[in-house]
């Protein structure tokens, strides 16, 4: 049996995914944005530079010991909605 990816990883690799679907939107529908200084933030060499020293990150964080992303038990109305809603009445 092949060993699956931690969780932090599959997390990880899905926002980076994420970026990639932003830059994507704005290769095609470059209107959206308002000024080019935004756009400019998600050029591919600052993609791949996020990702690399984020994957850097991860695996330094491994190793010193702090806990994975996500990788507690937990339900995702733990992990998402409730932050969600206490940082919405925040900043109200």
């Amino acid at each position: 049996m092949k060993p699956s990816l931690p969780v932090s990883l599959k997390v990880y690799l899905g926002l980076m995914a994420f970026l990639v679907a932003i830059k994507l939107v704005l290769t095609y529908f470059p209107e959206v944005f308002r000024s080019p200084a935004q756009a400019a933030v998600f050029e591919w060499k600052f993609l791949a530079i996020w990702t690399v020293s984020g994957l850097l990150g991860m695996m330094l964080a491994d190793r010193s010991g702090f806990p994975q992303a996500w990788g507690e038990p937990g339900t995702n109305a733990k992990r998402v909605w409730l932050p969600l809603v206490l940082g919405s009445r925040w900043v109200r």
